[in-house]
């Protein structure tokens, strides 16, 4: 009798979950509620137009993802709003029109814009920065066109007209104080007439228009930009990193230092220091982190022989910093040269989402047994003598808040958590004597979550 009332009360909350789930598709699609701000500007647009006569479109990316953006575009503390859309009878052509609020409260157009000239079908952002001028920021929209393509726009709001300051088109971008002078600048790269990349830096010049400062062609075999960041370099100068996939597949780092008028290469195509930079893996640069640093990743098989019926380790990635050092020269004078310094060695589980950090001393000496069943990664001594892995010194396993917690997990020290995924750490106690063990105290350095 129990069991049956219990195989009825299922049915009934069965029967009641199913219910809650919407059959119309377009019930999960909708977009998210507008606030009262925002449909007042749509009010204001559809009655401009005709409320059947146009559709509102979202921005594709960016931290401005709603077709009505409100920003204060002239610097008078006001906020106007921007109404992306496109007409009903032309469905590939995007729209903006700017509304300004009047002091009832109403939202009166001021501007009104066709993206591209009518050619772009789509927003990939919108964004503002101080670009020109740290009164009024300066209004930068990306455009993505019928044929995919995509360009940016700098656009200036004053006096209730919008002017165009620049359009170009562009694979990536970055837009960051290059100067420090508390006015942004825009790197980007596109492709010339031919196809080749071309590295652009665009800020204001003395005459106050938008114009370009730096440019620099990348490596004659580059075929699609992967990263484009921007970190800092000894000295009082920033860098642009540039992470792309050469036509063989290989994955590079090009790196130019800004000056207040010049890209100059610290690695480029003809510099030394290019193959370092090679790998087979699209593992990005690193950073900015909080002092600005980018790091460049190089891979490095581990250790150790790997039979046929294990799973080959993961490679070391030792991830390096440009530095300038003092050379020496056969006539005696000193010069300054661009170098590759090694600043941490990690070994990284994507899948899992941690990494560990390498102590100097694991560096050649240690690999890693993968152990995909207990979902674990075992860290083994290697003996150069016979290529074998000899003690172990630590494991690390990925268990799930939802799973049957195996009682051997009991001997394990939890170093972190990440949403239902809990991350322990085992070191065996049989390595006391071991020069290469690692301290208890020492997990939290040497764990990372990604």
């Amino acid at each position: 009798m129990a069991t049956k009332l219990l195989c009825i009360l299922a049915c009934l909350l069965l029967h009641s979950a199913c219910a809650a789930i919407p059959t119309n598709l377009e019930e999960l699609l909708e977009p998210p509620r507008l606030s009262r701000r925002q449909a007042g500007v749509e009010d204001a647009l559809k009655t401009s137009i005709g409320r059947d006569a146009i559709t509102p479109r979202y921005p594709m990316s960016g931290g401005f993802r709603s077709p009505f953006v409100f920003y204060d575009l002239d610097g008078d503390g006001r906020e106007e709003a921007i109404a992306f859309f496109t007409y009903n009878s032309s469905p590939d052509s995007i729209r903006a029109r700017i509304f300004k609020e009047d002091e009832a409260g109403n939202w009166v157009m001021a501007y009104d814009l066709s993206g591209l000239n009518g050619i772009a079908n789509r927003v990939d952002f919108i964004d503002f920065s101080y670009i020109l001028s740290d009164s009024h920021p300066s209004i930068l929209v990306g455009w993505r066109e019928r044929n995919n393509a995509t360009t940016f726009g700098v656009y200036t709001f004053i006096g209730g007209a919008l002017r165009t300051e620049y359009e170009s088109r562009y694979e990536i971008l970055d837009i960051s104080d290059y100067h420090d002078n508390e006015l942004n600048q825009i790197a980007f790269v596109r492709r010339d007439f031919a196809g080749d990349l071309l590295l652009n830096l665009f800020g204001k010049i003395s005459d106050g228009r938008f114009a370009e400062l730096g440019s620099v062609y990348l490596s004659t075999e580059a075929d699609e930009i992967l990263s484009i960041k921007n970190g800092a370099l000894r000295g009082s100068n920033r860098g642009i990193f540039i992470d792309i996939m050469l036509r063989d597949s290989t994955v590079a780092t090009e790196v130019y230092e800004v000056s207040q008028s010049t890209l100059a290469p610290v690695i480029s195509e003809d510099s030394e220091l290019f193959q370092m930079t090679f790998r087979e893996s699209a593992i990005l640069s690193s950073g900015p982190d909080e002092n600005g640093i980018v790091e460049i990743p190089r891979l490095v098989d581990l250790p150790g022989h790997v039979p046929e019926y294990e799973l080959s380790p993961p490679p070391l990635t030792v991830f390096m910093r440009p530095a300038r050092i003092a050379e020496s020269r056969e006539d005696g004078s000193v010069a300054e040269v661009w170098t590759l310094d090694e600043a941490r060695s990690v070994v990284i589980n994507n899948e899992d989402g941690y990494l560990v950090h390498f102590p100097d001393n694991w560096i050649g000496n240690v690999t890693v047994l993968l152990l995909p069943l207990s979902n674990e990664w075992k860290f083994h001594k290697v003996d150069h003598a016979t290529n074998l892995t000899t003690v172990e010194l630590l494991r690390i396993r990925v268990s799930s808040v939802t799973d049957w917690q195996d009682r051997m997990i009991s001997d394990y020290t939890t170093v972190g958590e990440k949403g239902l995924y809990r991350y322990h750490a085992f070191i065996p106690p049989t390595t006391t004597s071991e020069p290469l063990a690692i301290e208890a105290h020492r997990l939290d350095e040497i764990f990372e979550l990604l």
